[in-house]
C-alpha cells in the first residue's frame, strides 16, 4: 500500500470525512515533498509535526534553527496521521474548527490551520500547496483497506460455488 493510501486509510478510520481526508492527505503530500523528504523518510513524519514529548513519538531530527526543537519520529507512517488526526478533533473540540464534515476546500482547511498556528509558511503559499496536491488528488479513487469486505465476498463466493453442487 503506497503512503498515500495508507494516509487516507488511517484517516478514514479514524471517522475523519471526505474530503477532509483527502484535504488531509494532501496536507501531508505538501509536508513532506510528496513522501520524499528527509524528515518523511527517516522519521515517518508526513505532516512536519514537532516532538513535544506525545506518547505516540520519540524524539527525531533536529529541526531548523530559527523553529528550533526536533521533529517528533513516528514508528509507522499510520501513527503519523493517527497524530493529526488527533490534533484536527482537539481543535473542533476546541470549537477552534467547524464541524468536520463542513470542510471541504483546500482553501479553508489551509485557513483554519493558519488560524491555529499550525505551519510557518505564509497563509498563501500553504493555500497554494494544499491546493495542488487536493486537485490531483481529488479525482482519484484511493484504494481503502476493507479486509471485512473481502472476506464477506470470499465467504459468499464459497457458498455460490457450494450451492451450485
Amino acid at each position: 500500500m503506497s503512503n498515500l493510501e495508507i494516509v487516507y486509510n488511517t484517516l478514514k478510520a479514524q471517522k475523519i470525512p471526505d474530503p477532509l481526508a483527502k484535504l488531509m492527505t494532501s496536507q501531508a503530500q505538501l509536508e513532506s515533498a510528496n513522501f520524499t523528504s528527509r524528515v518523511f523518510k527517516t522519521n515517518n513524519n508526513a505532516f512536519g509535526y514537532k516532538y513535544v514529548q506525545q506518547k505516540i513519538a520519540t524524539q527525531g531530527l533536529p529541526a531548523p534553527k530559527n523553529e528550533g526543537g526536533y521533529y517528533a519520529n513516528y514508528k509507522t507512517v499510520s501513527d503519523s496521521a493517527l497524530e493529526l488526526a488527533n490534533y484536527v478533533k482537539r481543535r473542533l473540540k476546541e470549537k477552534r474548527f467547524p464541524p468536520l464534515e463542513t470542510i471541504t476546500s483546500a482553501r479553508q482547511y489551509a485557513d483554519l490551520l493558519t488560524n491555529v498556528g499550525y505551519h510557518t509558511s505564509t497563509r498563501e503559499s500553504y493555500v497554494k500547496g494544499v491546493e495542488y496536491y487536493f486537485n490531483k488528488l481529488k479525482d482519484i479513487i484511493i484504494k481503502q483497506s476493507t479486509p471485512l469486505l473481502s472476506i464477506a465476498f470470499i465467504i459468499g463466493i464459497f457458498f455460490l460455488i457450494n450451492k451450485k453442487r
